[in-house]
């Protein structure tokens, strides 16, 4: 049996605790007391931190309710359309039952949600103009040290247009290999963390390999193509003055 930790602090129970539950009738017979063990507390932050749970065998065994089930409370995590939809399914289903969505609790984790889900996409914009202004960067340093050997290359006959293009083709494998990278990373990183502090494991959708290798070409790709400027700029003959 679990007790919920506002009744666990209210009369001092803790886990391995031997308690007896008596069932009262409607005649005012208590029933003989039926020994359980508290098997933990439990807190969630609802209703159930003022509840005692138990298995519905024990519990039929404790109050003679013939089998009875006055209600069932059930949590999904969907949207307020489809929980509504699965109420509906219920009352179809089951002649003896009423289905009703808790609207408190939907809301509230609706909330939760929507807003987690606003500061995922506001840091992965920041991250992203963040690494764009980076590869743009690097990129920049790349072509300055670079530069002699762009200014021979344009000296033996390569036009700007091939130097670019060939400039922005080595950002996209970069960045490809970068984003193969950082998705096998992340999800290894997202796994652990899931397991150590839900308890649960981490199912990665198949796509999201291929969307970060895309993305990650993408931004590189633009931060190589910030840099053309500087790469049709380049003067052989100043460059190669010296050597």
């Amino acid at each position: 049996m679990l007790v919920g930790t506002d009744l666990a602090l209210r009369y001092g129970w803790e886990a391995g605790d031997e308690l007896s539950l008596v069932a009262q009738a409607e005649e005012g017979v208590d029933s003989e007391p039926i020994p359980v063990q508290v098997a933990g507390v439990l807190r969630t932050g609802g209703t159930e931190d003022e509840a005692l749970l138990m298995s519905l065998d024990d519990l039929e065994e404790a109050l003679p309710a013939d089998g009875r089930i006055d209600m069932i409370e059930y949590s999904l995590l969907a949207d307020a359309t489809q929980l509504e939809a699965h109420a509906s399914a219920v009352d179809e289903a089951v002649d003896a039952a009423h289905a009703q969505v808790v609207k408190r609790i939907t809301k509230s984790e609706s909330g939760v949600l929507l807003t987690l889900r606003s500061l995922i996409w506001i840091v992965s914009l920041v991250i992203g103009a963040l690494t764009l202004i980076s590869v743009t960067t690097t990129m920049n340093a790349v072509v300055s040290e670079r530069a002699t050997e762009l200014a021979l290359k344009k000296a033996l006959g390569a036009s700007s247009r091939e130097l670019v293009g060939e400039f922005i083709g080595e950002g996209v494998i970069l960045g490809l290999f970068g984003g193969l990278v950082g998705a096998a990373g992340g999800i290894a990183v997202g796994g652990l963390v899931t397991q150590e502090v839900f308890n649960l494991n981490l199912h990665a959708a198949w796509w999201v390999v291929p969307l970060t290798m895309l993305l990650a070409a993408v931004v590189s790709g633009v931060g190589s193509f910030l840099t053309v400027n500087r790469i049709i700029n380049i003067d052989p003959a100043l460059v190669l003055g010296g050597e």
